[in-house]
């Protein structure tokens, strides 16, 4: 089953294991501050999103209902994340201080975002062969496109 570790910078570091539960621990981002790393884990039968101190300890459950691909605002105040997988995806958003939760995107693609501290980028599925870059502005809850673009395949 997979696991967390961090591994040192330096030539020749040893990992360093930080996940020991039951489940597939997957997917982990490092919080903007550096003390945490979130990550999706299934240990309780549907992933959720789970901390742990990058220094290591208890594991700690963050979220209650379906959540994958945990992302971070670069602020660190907000956790982005997939409530469901598939390609017309919804995503949302925990404010990590005050515990509430709210869907800023439905429609995107599965893991096809990227939080940033205005906002959320994603990848909507137009049609067959097209796609749409979109923005979701956190400040002004407006979602746009931003580009469009021909789907490639293998």
């Amino acid at each position: 089953m997979p696991q967390i570790y961090i591994v040192a910078s330096e030539a020749g570091a040893t990992p360093r294991r930080l996940t020991f539960s039951e489940g597939d621990n997957v997917l982990p981002v490092w919080s903007p501050d550096g003390k945490f790393i979130y990550f999706s884990s299934n240990r309780k039968g549907d992933f959720q999103v789970w901390r742990i101190a990058s220094s290591g300890g208890a594991e700690e459950q963050v979220t209650r209902v379906f959540a994958f691909a945990p992302q971070l605002s670069l602020d660190g105040r907000y956790l982005y994340y997939m409530a469901t997988r598939s390609d017309r995806s919804t995503i949302r958003r925990l404010d990590l201080a005050s515990g509430q939760e709210e869907t800023v995107v439905e429609g995107a693609l599965d893991r096809s975002f990227f939080a940033t501290s205005a906002g959320v980028f994603y990848i909507e599925g137009v049609g067959p062969n097209l796609e749409a870059i979109r923005f979701w502005n956190a400040a002004t809850t407006v979602d746009s496109a931003v580009a469009h673009v021909k789907r490639r395949h293998a």
